[in-house]
């Protein structure tokens, strides 16, 4: 038979009989057990549960604890492990969590670190230039900028001439035009007047002399400076020699106009200094002459260059007694003009001479006019006219006149003289003729 009104953890022996009632005696029941008054005897606590001695019932192991069976109390779980309430072991934390002891929980761990399972801590990713890590394995997943992501999951820095700005990509080389120091993140422009082809650490200066700028891909010019000319083919920049000229620029060597000289490497041009001035095509008219323009050494400057030559005109006029005919004065006398003519002498008689007519130039000296004509020469001195005598000898040849004709000579002397060339003629004295000859 059973006792009613006893306390629950204690144990009711029952006898066979009544007359044994005097032996029955209740225990308690220890810890790890429990009894609540229905049972006969002590029962032991489930796993995840725990009591004390005397308890009627059990109580659940709180998180972060354990028990096994028949418990009297519970145990921590250990840095690594967690367990939930009323556990009866602890559960390893897995990998890329951590706990500390008596977790009721593992935490994950932060961004950089990792662990590998039933880890107390997280430790630091493997490798530096890190920017995030496998919480499980420690590779890395991203890297700073100026570390580019290997295939082994480890972060390297980018060599020169590479570069990345991080995340999860590798290195990336340089383009042409540009460049990088170790460890960049991006690549920087070549300045002017330098180049790179590409996965450069540096910027090589332009490859020709006289470059303004240049490609900054290939090193060829693109500008020249002053003195030099541009070659756009092959992209190059050359002195200008001597008689040519460049300002720079994209400009080519250009030949300095006539009257104009350079030296070699010139940005322009200088004028010719020198003058030469030709003979006028005429002496009247319209007339022209050329003027030339050319170099001579002045000092140091070169002697090369193209002369100029440019034609002056102007009109000109005859003066004094003569006309412009085709550019030339000529003198009007040269149209003088000779007629023979009978001209009266003394006592009746005559001669004949050859009279000149007289040319001078019009009012616009553009040709000749007749200005006179000469006339018989006045008889002055006759005497008293006699009988005629005998024919005297021929007189001499008179002179040339005007360049033209001859004087009235031949004429047999006779008592009455005569006239030579239109000049005055006068008998000899004014005496009587007799029967001789005047």
């Amino acid at each position: 038979m059973k006792l009613r009104n006893l306390t629950l953890a204690t144990t009711v022996i029952l006898l066979p009989s009544p007359a044994y009632a005097q032996y029955f005696e209740c225990e308690t029941c220890p810890a790890g057990t429990w009894n609540n008054g229905n049972y006969e005897s002590c029962q032991k606590c489930a796993a995840g549960t725990y009591s004390y001695a005397g308890s009627g019932s059990c109580s659940t192991c709180s998180a972060g604890t354990y028990s096994g069976v028949g418990a009297g109390s519970c145990s921590i779980c250990l840095a690594g492990t967690y367990s939930n309430a009323g556990a009866g072991s602890c559960t390893s934390c897995p990998a890329g969590t951590y706990s500390n002891a008596g977790a009721g929980s593992c935490t994950s761990c932060p961004a950089g670190k990792y662990s590998t399972g039933r880890a107390s801590s997280c430790t630091n990713c493997l490798t530096t230039g890190v920017a995030s890590c496998s919480a499980t394995t420690g590779k890395a997943t991203s890297c700073k900028v100026g570390f580019g992501l290997l295939s082994s999951g480890a972060c390297s820095q980018c060599s020169a001439g590479t570069y990345s700005a991080g995340g999860s990509g590798g290195c990336s080389s340089c383009s042409s035009g540009y460049y990088s120091n170790a460890g960049a993140s991006s690549c920087s422009t070549c300045s002017v007047g330098t180049y790179s082809t590409g996965g450069a650490s540096s910027c090589t200066n332009c490859l020709t002399t006289g470059v303004a700028s240049c490609d900054s891909k290939t090193g060829k010019a693109t500008s020249c400076r002053a003195g030099y000319g541009f070659n756009s083919t092959i992209g190059t920049c050359s002195q200008c020699s001597a008689g040519t000229y460049s300002p720079g620029g994209t400009n080519g060597c250009s030949s300095c106009l006539s009257g104009y000289y350079s030296n070699a490497g010139a940005s322009s041009c200088s004028y010719c200094s020198s003058t030469k001035y030709e003979e006028w095509s005429g002496s009247c008219g319209t007339v022209t002459r050329n003027v030339t323009k050319y170099c001579t050494k002045e000092g140091s400057k070169s002697s090369t260059g193209n002369a100029s030559t440019t034609t002056e005109s102007k009109t000109m006029s005859c003066s004094g007694n003569t006309y412009c005919n085709y550019g030339k004065c000529i003198d009007c006398s040269t149209k003088n003009t000779q007629e023979s003519k009978s001209c009266s002498t003394c006592c009746g008689g005559s001669t004949t001479v050859k009279l000149t007519t007289h040319y001078v130039p019009n009012s616009t000296h553009t040709g000749c006019v007749v200005s006179y004509t000469d006339s018989c020469p006045k008889v002055t001195g006759c005497g008293s006219c006699g009988p005629t005598g005998p024919t005297g000898p021929t007189g001499p040849t008179g002179p040339t006149s005007n360049g033209s004709g001859s004087s009235s000579g031949g004429a047999p002397h006779s008592i009455y003289g005569g006239s030579m060339n239109g000049q005055t003629v006068t008998t000899p004295g004014g005496a009587a003729c007799g029967g001789t000859g005047c």
